[in-house]
């Protein structure tokens, strides 16, 4: 299991209503502060993707260090569920 910083801050993505259930899986960088500096996407429906990667970056985390080096990458996954449930 990868170590991922805790998430003190989400904001929910909004269901695009051109799309439909789906995953997207997302890498991010983080800055020093736990601010999202970047966001690309790694899989998933372009329309979800535009959806999940707008909230991605107005997320916040808990700097992690581990072994003395920041954890500032990872992959997020963003699930769009049936009727409009996002997790």
């Amino acid at each position: 299991k990868r170590v991922v910083p805790k998430l003190i801050s989400r904001v929910t993505p909004v269901y695009p209503r051109s799309g439909g259930p789906g995953e997207v899986v997302l890498d991010a960088t983080l800055a020093g502060d736990g601010t999202v500096k970047w966001v690309g996407v790694i899989d998933g429906d372009p329309v979800l993707a535009e959806a999940a990667v707008s909230a991605v970056k107005q997320w916040r985390y808990r700097p992690l260090v581990v072994k003395g080096k920041a954890v500032d990458q990872f992959v997020v996954v963003v699930s769009f569920g049936k009727n409009g449930k996002v997790k």
